[in-house]
């Protein structure tokens, strides 16, 4: 029970006290029946012990320990910091490499491979009395070689290849003009019934091809255009190179590579106002005609095969030019 509580309790038996003495006294005026006067003070001691027997049983009102005021306890004195910064632990490291002083080494400026027909053996057998060789000029890789033939007559050519080496050929005429090719061992690959008037394949032997050309029942005039292109690639790592030709004037320089199918191709050359490109695959698709005059290209190809490059000279001077070939 705390304080609060005891004094209230107090104060309600005093009450009963005081109105039990009030009730004697109005009682003294008036006779009322017999009451014991030994009992009006019974009652008043009986209320007295009781009171004294209350405030005996109460508890002396000592705080408590959760009450009682805590100690106070000075903070420690924390020694004031310094100006001077500790400084933090060097880890050991070893010392730096020296950059390498070598010179990087300068991409090799790839050379052209020799032009198959330059570097034909010296001693080619002689053509067949009834058939023309084709030869091409230092520097060049294709030909253009005019001529007329009568109705149901054909004239013959001959061309030396190596094996794997990449020809092409197509003719153009007044009238139609068929082609009929023939290997070294006589092999026919293609017949004037075919009507072709255009044939592009790698060579499966070494030694001279047989072209003919025929108008079939009407004469013809005609350019038959032969073409065996310079094979070119990069070296293992690389994705460009730098191939170098020496065009005579109005003569074109054939290039033939592999790419693939969504690979962009950068082509410039270093004597860009005296060329014009043309590139197209070796199935026929016109990448890039020669009509468009255009001596660059920045582009992504569209299939993969073997594309062939062809740069005129349009110039009528013989010119050197570098040939810069990207492909990634």
């Amino acid at each position: 029970m705390n304080e609060e509580e005891m004094k209230k309790n107090i104060y309600k038996i005093i009450f009963v006290l005081i109105a039990i003495l009030v009730l004697s006294a109005c009682n003294i005026a008036k006779p009322s029946p017999e009451v014991d006067p030994a009992s009006q003070t019974q009652v008043a001691i009986f209320a007295m012990a009781t009171l004294t027997k209350y405030a005996q049983q109460q508890p002396t009102l000592e705080p408590t320990e959760e009450e009682q005021m805590p100690t106070f306890t000075p903070l420690p004195t924390e020694e004031a910091p310094t100006d001077e910064a500790t400084e933090p632990p060097v880890e050991a490291t070893d010392a730096p490499t020296e950059p390498p002083t070598t010179e990087p080494t300068a991409a090799p400026s790839a050379q052209p491979t020799a032009i198959p027909q330059a570097t034909t053996p010296a001693n080619l057998p002689e053509p067949p009395a009834d058939a023309e060789r084709i030869s091409f000029a230092a520097g060049t890789t294709n030909k253009t070689v005019a001529g007329s033939v009568e109705a149901q007559q054909s004239k013959k050519y001959v061309v030396w290849l190596s094996k794997w080496q990449l020809i092409d050929i197509a003719t153009s005429a007044d009238n139609a003009a068929y082609i009929a090719v023939k290997t070294p061992s006589g092999q026919v690959l293609v017949n004037f019934s075919n009507r072709w008037l255009w044939y592009r394949d790698f060579a499966q032997e070494t030694g001279d091809y047989v072209i003919e050309v025929s108008g079939g029942n009407f004469k013809s005039n005609y350019n038959l255009f032969v073409s065996v292109p310079q094979a070119i690639s990069f070296e293992r790592g690389t994705s460009s190179l730098t191939a170098r030709a020496t065009v005579p004037g109005e003569y074109g320089h054939d290039f033939s590579f592999w790419a693939n199918q969504g690979q962009k191709m950068t082509i410039s050359l270093s004597q860009a106002d005296k060329f014009v490109l043309a590139i197209k695959l070796a199935d026929g698709t016109v990448i890039l005609s020669a009509d468009s005059k255009a001596n660059s290209f920045d582009g992504v190809l569209p299939k993969a095969g073997t594309y062939i490059v062809t740069i005129h000279n349009i110039s009528n001077e013989t010119v050197t030019v570098d040939f810069k070939l990207s492909i990634k």
